[in-house]
């Protein structure tokens, strides 16, 4: 990642260590050595089952798609809340540029839209990091929200 990228990555994870914490991890992306449907379907089949991997049992998926539900900052918030109460773990999992495997989002109850605009994976990171850390000062009545 670029180092812009990377210092607003630090900057939202030392943010929610205060407020709770979030855990960050990445896992390789597909293979594109070959090209065709075949091919990238089956990597990202072997990135998904690395990704099940590694999310942790209880929790709550939410996959980020772009199908997937659009919710102002408010209404995340109330669902991090809920999500938190019920499991315990959330885990938020963006994909690469050709996105997720269908079978993570099956697994998941819902998925999570960013918007309707495509952003760069990286960019998504971030976006997400943000929302994150303005839920979290929602729930705890932090002023940062306006």
């Amino acid at each position: 990642m670029p180092p812009p990228v990377q210092s607003l990555i630090a900057d939202y994870r030392q943010r929610l260590l205060r407020l709770g914490g979030v855990e960050w991890w990445e896992v390789a992306e597909a293979k594109r050595d070959e090209a065709g449907e075949a091919h990238r379907q089956q990597g990202l089949l072997q990135e998904a089952k690395r990704i099940q991997a590694r999310i942790p049992h209880p929790s709550t998926l939410i996959p980020l798609d772009s199908g997937g539900r659009q919710l102002s900052s408010i209404q995340l918030a109330q669902q991090l809340d809920r999500w938190r109460q019920e499991a315990g773990t959330v885990c938020f999992v963006i994909g690469g540029p050709d996105g997720l495997h269908s079978t993570l989002l099956q697994a998941a109850s819902w998925s999570l839209s960013l918007g309707t605009m495509t952003f760069p994976h990286t960019l998504a990171r971030v976006l997400l990091l943000e929302q994150i850390y303005r839920a979290y000062t929602i729930v705890q009545r932090i002023p940062y929200h306006r």
